[in-house]
């Protein structure tokens, strides 16, 4: 396999890996938000495990919106996009 060929794997791996860590990251702190809206707005019981109140509906709302205001998450992002794009014009380039 030549060096050419091995390159995209390790930049759209980099790239996937960063989109699995960031999807999971918003999936939790996007079901911790969504348990305590409907806890909350339902009054539902608290349990040992999780305590229902308008401070920690708040809080994980919080956490959630971080997560996605994040300027070192938009950061790498933006830099996955630049290598995947330089890595599909190289591509485009060298095949046409």
């Amino acid at each position: 396999e030549s060096s050419a060929t091995a390159k995209p794997k390790i930049s759209t791996s980099a790239a996937k890996e960063f989109v699995k860590r960031f999807n999971e990251a918003y999936a939790t702190k996007h079901e911790e938000f969504e348990n305590q809206f409907w806890g909350t707005k339902m009054a539902l019981a608290s349990t040992k495990s999780v305590t229902y109140s308008p401070d920690n509906l708040f809080q994980t709302k919080k956490d959630m919106e971080d997560l996605l205001s994040n300027p070192e998450v938009l950061e790498e992002a933006k830099t996955h996009r630049s290598k995947l794009s330089a890595l599909l014009d190289d591509n485009t380039n060298s095949s046409g």
